[in-house]
């Protein structure tokens, strides 16, 4: 009996303990245009080197906009919403539970909150639609290629108090210790990242700089570890090496000599590894700049600095984790280069018949991978539509293929558009084998193949680009 009552006694603090790990986000969005929506994991390291996105939950959003996904979580930490087009940052704890309403208009600004974290997300709300919208961001911009440096200066040191005291008004001067450390390192990084975009641009543009506006630069911790939670963080040391890697460029300039673009990954891959001391930040930021040349257009030109970086990466990383992820990643990615047998697929179409991409094998073969709740996507179709009818009677099939999880929506899109040839849905979201072989990040992809069913070019032009000069010019060459 003793070992009964134990065991239980055992069991429901194990069953609270998980409970107060789990974060449930339930809402109801009005006028929805989609019928799923997601939390993304934003910090995972996939998702940073663009490996592929990582998700916590997922819900499919009810006839009435309803929806609710739960998930667990160790520590406080950022998130991102994901709806259709929309994305929106949210700060969760163990134990958060958060009642959201919105809109599909507008639907970041539309967010309110209740429930346990409310105050959080409610601000985060409010401080991206003074600061982070995109009419805010496009100001910023603009001003860091327009202003003096001493206009930018004010203009900058304006925007930084600007957001402390909003933080610490509406928290009416008692913001709570988790939340207050991640906004201020928000706000700081933030700040320090605008004034080295600003350098940048000059260095760049081969505007001479005053070194003394580094000064800033004293009072900023480059190598701080407690800041990996914010993405604003992340920037910062990505510019930061720019900001290496462009003094360099100015100052072989002024001596005379030519500055080879094609090691440009290669030169800021020695940066890294002279320029930071802590272990971690510096093994996250080698594999970033070895994940971004594997996404440049012309890793073919610099595969031999690609294949340098990694072997030196594995002799002073201790992360397997990353290598490993690296090298299936070029491996993917090199599989993708023109001349190489496309990867094959094989989806169930509109009557539920299995279609292979080996089934058009003979003709050029254009793929739009695309998903309903992709506004853009949306906007092309009636470009696809005319460019379809361009080449009717030809050699060339045009294949549509969602990576929607709701089949219903799928079709909605198909038959309200009459889109026409071949259509094929993955219900697997970003999970969708094609993502993965074809190492698609975003949608809409195209993807060109030609009659020998090679890639021509993956990450190929839009309609709207038009691609149908490419398209003729495989057809003429049989």
């Amino acid at each position: 009996m003793r070992f009964f009552l134990l065991f239980s006694f055992l069991l429901i603090i194990t069953q609270l303990i998980a409970a107060e790990k789990q974060v449930i986000i339930r809402g109801k969005i009005s006028n929805s245009s989609t019928e799923q929506i997601y939390i993304r994991n934003i910090k995972h390291y996939k998702d940073y080197f663009k490996i592929k996105k990582v998700y916590f939950a997922s819900s499919k959003i009810g006839s009435d906009g309803k929806f609710e996904m739960k998930f667990t979580v160790k520590r406080s930490m950022p998130v991102e919403i994901n709806y259709g087009n929309s994305k929106m940052e949210l700060f969760v704890f163990p134990g958060a539970i958060l009642q959201i309403t919105g809109s599909s208009k507008k639907f970041e600004e539309s967010l309110t909150f209740d429930g346990i974290g409310k105050e959080f997300n409610t601000f985060l709300v409010k401080h991206y639609t003074k600061f982070e919208n995109p009419k805010a961001i496009a100001k910023l911009e603009e001003n860091i290629r327009k202003l003096t440096t001493d206009d930018f200066v004010k203009f900058n040191d304006k925007r930084k108090k600007e957001q402390t005291d909003m933080l610490n008004s509406f928290f009416k001067g008692s913001v709570p210790s988790t939340f207050k450390k991640y906004m201020l390192i928000n706000i700081e990084y933030d700040w320090a990242n605008n004034f080295l975009k600003f350098f940048n641009y000059a260095l760049q543009r081969n505007i001479p700089v005053d070194t003394s506006r580094y000064a800033f630069l004293k009072d900023i911790q480059v190598e701080n570890t407690k800041a990996f939670t914010s993405a604003k963080y992340l920037d910062f040391l990505n510019t930061y090496t720019n900001n290496l890697y462009y003094k360099d460029c100015a100052e072989k300039t002024r001596i005379g000599e030519d500055i080879d673009s094609s090691k440009y990954f290669y030169e800021q891959y020695k940066i890294r590894l002279v320029y930071f001391s802590n272990e971690k930040i510096k093994e996250l930021l080698l594999a970033k700049i070895i994940a971004d040349a594997i996404e440049s257009d012309n890793l073919d030109k610099i595969s031999h600095h690609v294949d340098r970086m990694l072997r030196n990466y594995r002799k002073v990383s201790k992360n397997k984790k990353f290598f490993k992820v690296l090298l299936k990643k070029y491996r993917t990615v090199n599989k993708l280069a023109p001349g190489n047998p496309a990867p094959n697929f094989t989806y169930k179409d509109l009557n539920g018949n299995e279609v292979s991409l080996t089934d058009f094998k003979g003709k050029v073969i254009y793929i739009d991978v695309w998903a309903s709740w992709c506004g853009i996507c949306r906007k092309e179709i009636p470009h696809s539509k005319k460019l379809e009818e361009k080449f009717t009677g030809k050699n060339v099939e045009f294949l549509y293929v969602s990576i929607d999880r709701v089949e219903k929506m799928w079709r909605k899109i198909i038959t309200d558009h009459n889109l026409q040839g071949t259509n094929l849905f993955t219900g697997d979201h970003f999970d969708s084998q094609i993502v993965s072989d074809y190492n698609i990040q975003s949608v809409p992809h195209y993807i060109l193949i030609n009659q020998n069913g090679t890639v021509v070019e993956n990450r190929t032009k839009k309609p709207t680009e038009r691609v149908e000069r490419d398209i003729q010019l495989l057809l003429n060459r049989n």
